[in-house]
């Protein structure tokens, strides 16, 4: 009865801890290349969740990434591990900048990408793709 007792604690004490810290919530970061302030990369993510917590066990964090370069604009998906921000466009191409200790990220042309804003959602990436997708329809960048 007594284990009993401590496992029900404890599963109370994970639902709090994710209520206290956004659970199924979701972030935007937006970047600006160092050299160029014309070059953007927005990055949004899934912040922690029960689900992503088990599938992250699994696999690595996946959301959605967008650069705007002097070219045409980039979209894809992006993952975060070891120690970088990995991107893949829809065609297979990948490029992995590098997480650096202020929050900025480096390319592998050793350019710096440095972070300008952090904001957060109140819904999860898949909630707010599905939002943009039902107001702008083929037009959402997602």
């Amino acid at each position: 009865m007594k284990k009993l007792g401590f496992a029900l604690l404890g599963a109370l004490l994970v639902i709090v801890l994710f209520t206290l810290t956004g659970f199924g919530t979701s972030t935007m970061d937006a970047y600006t290349n160092e050299k160029d302030s014309g070059q953007t990369l927005t990055v949004l993510a899934d912040k922690a969740s029960m689900h992503s917590l088990v599938v992250s066990i699994f696999t690595e964090p996946q959301g959605y990434y967008f650069l705007q370069t002097s070219g045409i604009p980039e979209k894809g998906r992006s993952t975060k591990g070891g120690g970088g921000l990995h991107l893949k466009r829809s065609d297979g191409k990948a490029r992995t900048l590098t997480i650096q200790p202020d929050s900025s990220l480096r390319d592998e042309n050793g350019v710096t990408w440095r972070l300008q804003s952090h904001s957060e959602s109140s819904m999860t990436v898949a909630k707010n793709r599905a939002a943009c997708l039902d107001k702008l329809g083929k037009n959402c960048p997602y």
